[in-house]
């Protein structure tokens, strides 16, 4: 990627190829829908799905990230931004300063490289893990912290963790516990 300029924006979508589900699903409800005029609504179906494939994404730029869902829309400032979870190959869980969880619909974490080039340095990872998060295919959960390194749950010591205060680590790194003594 060297001599490419920097990305001012990132889209994260379903690929045109989710258009078939809304396909088979107009043409496996017309014959039924079309049956009576009480089962009319049946076409409601397909076109919640097409409406679902075309309106759901995710879109990251310099100050925000923002999220299309069918019944809503959420508007995430990366200055509130805590944090994000992966659960395995699934989509990034965004987590907030208040603790409020956003799904963000199609951003994986083999796309982290792709959000810290539009975050306009606000978040940033180590090449370590960034190939980490982008292999990672089990059904564990995957948590980044602020310094870019993968923290496994199964890894913790029940112990250390005890004795431990937890901490929560913000986009740029900053450790927001030892920030507040």
């Amino acid at each position: 990627m060297v001599g490419m300029p920097p990305a001012d924006r990132a889209v994260f979508r379903l690929p045109g190829s989710a258009l078939f589900l809304p396909v088979m699903a107009f043409l496996f409800t017309a014959p039924l829908a079309s049956a009576s005029v009480w089962t009319v609504g049946f076409f409601l179906i397909p076109v919640y799905a097409l409406f679902y494939v075309f309106w759901t994404k995710t879109v990251a730029d310099a100050e925000t990230i923002t999220v299309n869902m069918p019944f809503g829309r959420r508007v995430i400032p990366w200055t509130q931004l805590n944090g994000f979870e992966f659960h395995g190959p699934r989509w990034a869980i965004a987590v907030t300063l208040d603790g409020q969880r956003v799904r963000l619909p199609m951003v994986r974490p083999r796309d982290l490289a792709r959000l810290a080039a539009v975050s306009g340095g606000r978040l940033s990872f180590g090449e370590r893990t960034l190939a980490e998060a982008e292999n990672a295919t089990d059904s564990t959960t995957t948590l980044i912290d602020g310094e870019g390194e993968l923290i496994d749950p199964d890894r913790v010591d029940p112990d250390v963790a005890a004795e431990t205060p937890p901490t929560s680590h913000d986009a740029e790194g900053t450790d927001r516990a030892a920030a507040a003594e």
